[in-house]
């Protein structure tokens, strides 16, 4: 939607709007109406909001064109990622879980510097690029994950990743620090899962940027859970 503006309050990592008929994981589509939605972001708005991350990519529940209208409903800038999710979130045939590292870079690019696949409006780009970490680097996830590096370091826009709970996150600082990768523009994402305070301290050491978001969820009972 838009490049990031590092002016104002940000949500860094949410999934505002997403088409269930994209995606066979049903869990992730429990999304509210238009309505509540208004209201949600009108709130933020009157809290200093300035503007917001959808870390939905294409193929699991992404529409640039919903997030377009919800932005313009309510002033509140909305930044569209290109990349990768968890396998799982996609539907069997979908290509991306095929293509070979030079083809899923160039998948990644063509939505930063032409359009997100499915937007209506030619100028909507990509403004950050999502990758899932599931605690391993093997098979397609590899591909990917170098894919997304590689998409960053040529186009300079953040790298979003997704954790296990922040787990194993030493592998994955391997493979960044072996492609050269800017840690200045690496977040991390669901690190207050992982309680390791001297990791937390290592990785923001490193110039590293971690979003913590589990006061937010009820599920993970943050009372008890939640990163002190």
């Amino acid at each position: 939607m838009e490049s990031i503006n590092p002016q104002g309050l940000a949500d860094s990592h949410t999934h505002l709007w997403m088409n269930d008929g994209d995606i066979d994981n049903k869990a992730v589509t429990d999304h509210t109406g238009f309505q509540l939605l208004r209201k949600i972001l009108s709130d933020f708005k009157r809290s200093g909001g300035s503007f917001i991350v959808d870390c939905t990519p294409y193929g699991c529940g992404r529409d640039a064109n919903v997030l377009l209208y919800l932005s313009k409903l309510s002033g509140i800038k909305i930044i569209s990622v290109t990349g990768f999710h968890k396998r799982k979130y996609y539907l069997n045939d979908f290509s991306i879980w095929d293509m070979d590292r030079k083809q899923a870079t160039r998948f990644f690019l063509d939505e930063i510097q032409d359009k997100l696949r499915e937007a209506k409006d030619p100028t909507i780009k990509a403004g950050a690029i999502k990758a899932a970490f599931t605690g391993t680097l093997e098979g397609q996830y590899l591909v990917l994950s170098l894919a997304a590096v590689e998409a960053s370091k040529e186009s300079g826009l953040p790298l979003i990743v997704h954790t296990e709970k922040g787990s194993n996150t030493e592998k994955l600082i391997s493979l960044l620090k072996k492609e050269k990768m800017d840690f200045s523009r690496v977040l991390l994402c669901h690190m207050d899962k992982n309680n390791d305070k001297d990791l937390h301290s290592d990785l923001i050491d490193q110039g590293i940027f971690l979003e913590y978001d589990t006061f937010l969820r009820p599920k993970y009972d943050p009372e008890v859970n939640v990163f002190p």
